[in-house]
């Protein structure tokens, strides 16, 4: 920056200028920093009136937002109290600042804070408390000079480590190519942030909108199953208490069942796992094309499923597991052998003061007893079933 070259003069117009780029949009925190820039360079310049004006409209900003900018505001409100002639003033921001949170995430403020109050305290004839800012300011920058050569370090030896092993699993190699992308962005947002008091508003649009594509990346890799694309148990658990809500309020049918893969384990014995995780790929697939739009299949884990059907009575339920698991897909191995393949599934109707806990607690047990019967079933709980008692009827393998 213009600023820290030693020519304020030209930063302070550079500010302006995009002061005025960005007077049609509502953006107070970014403006916040425009002000807090002008007036590092006003001071420079020697300007405290000027300089105090903009560093206390963007501390009053920051303190609004809760941005923890405002530690550099408080610091630079400090500096001209200090070179105003007011060294009480000044020692009691900087007490207070480096009492707050807001320092201490940032270690160059922190630095500077300390070096400042030692000046603070020399000029009041604190000597003690001068020196022992002094000790404290030499030893940070002496822990944050070593913590950026140990970072340096580390990063030289984890770069060696990931090389090696990416060429011996490729799965190492795309985590290691997503980290890298990962931190790319943040590179790039940290640059475009550094140089957004020269940019005009196209930029700052552009920083959003990365921004909130790659929140939606990471929400939709947090609840999907990385296997089978289908949601994964994260999802089921968020979603399922908006679900009995609609239920208590509506007075909806709510329905779940979970599904287990009979045998699987023999499956992955015979034909090793490769095969069972494309088992798990179809049957995912397949349970998905013949399901309604408004119910809910995830992986439960393993090779269990689970399904919720919202609106929907222990009967329909019933159907839609029968029409499942009467096409059930027959896989195949690389060698041309076909696999069937059978499931169970226990079944249960989320009762009135039911949690959800409760709810797959009793069609787990539903499920317990279509396995105990002979597997290749569907067994269904009672009506206001609690775990632990008898359930009502199976319905029978094909």
């Amino acid at each position: 920056m213009l600023a820290d070259r030693g020519d304020p003069k030209a930063a302070i117009a550079d500010f302006t200028r995009s002061r005025v780029l960005g007077a049609r949009f509502s953006d107070p925190v970014g403006f916040a920093f425009i002000d807090l820039q002008t007036c590092n360079a006003l001071i420079e310049l020697r300007l405290l009136t000027r300089a105090a004006g903009l560093c206390q409209r963007a501390d009053a900003v920051f303190s609004r937002y809760r941005d923890d900018a405002r530690g550099q505001s408080q610091l630079l409100l400090a500096r001209i109290a200090f070179e105003r002639g007011l060294p009480v003033e000044a020692l009691t921001r900087l007490n207070r600042l480096l009492a707050s949170e807001n320092i201490q995430s940032a270690s160059v403020k922190k630095l500077n804070a300390y070096k400042l109050r030692a000046q603070v305290n020399k000029a009041l004839g604190r000597h003690q408390p001068a020196y022992d800012d002094l000790a404290t300011y030499l030893s940070l920058t002496e822990e944050r000079q070593r913590g950026e050569r140990e970072k340096q370090t580390a990063v030289l030896r984890a770069s060696f480590e990931a090389d090696r092993e990416a060429m011996r699993n490729q799965e190492l190699r795309h985590s290691l190519a997503f980290a890298r992308e990962r931190e790319k962005e943040k590179d790039k947002r940290y640059a475009i942030f550094a140089l957004a008091t020269s940019l005009a508003l196209g930029s700052l649009v552009v920083i959003v909108g990365m921004g909130i594509i790659h929140r939606k990346r990471l929400a939709v890799v947090a609840n999907t199953d990385a296997l089978t694309g289908l949601f994964n148990r994260r999802h089921v658990i968020a979603r399922s208490g908006l679900l009995i809500e609609s239920h208590d309020r509506r007075e909806d049918q709510l329905t779940l069942a979970i599904i287990d893969i009979d045998h699987f384990k023999s499956i992955n014995d015979v034909h090793g796992h490769h095969v069972g995780d494309q088992v798990l790929k179809e049957f995912g697939a397949h349970a998905r094309s013949l399901l309604r739009a408004n119910n809910l299949l995830a992986r439960w884990g393993g090779e269990e499923f689970l399904i919720l059907f919202p609106q929907t009575t222990m009967n329909e339920a019933l159907g839609a597991l029968s029409r499942l698991r009467t096409s059930i897909p027959i896989a195949s191995t690389p060698e041309g052998q076909s696999v069937s393949y059978t499931f169970s599934a226990g079944v249960a109707s989320l009762g009135r003061g039911d949690t959800f806990d409760i709810l797959v607690q009793r069609a787990d047990q539903a499920l317990y007893s279509a396995k105990r019967d002979g597997r290749d079933r569907v067994c269904r709980a009672a009506p206001e079933q609690r775990p632990g008692l008898e359930l009502v009827r199976t319905v029978n393998a094909r």
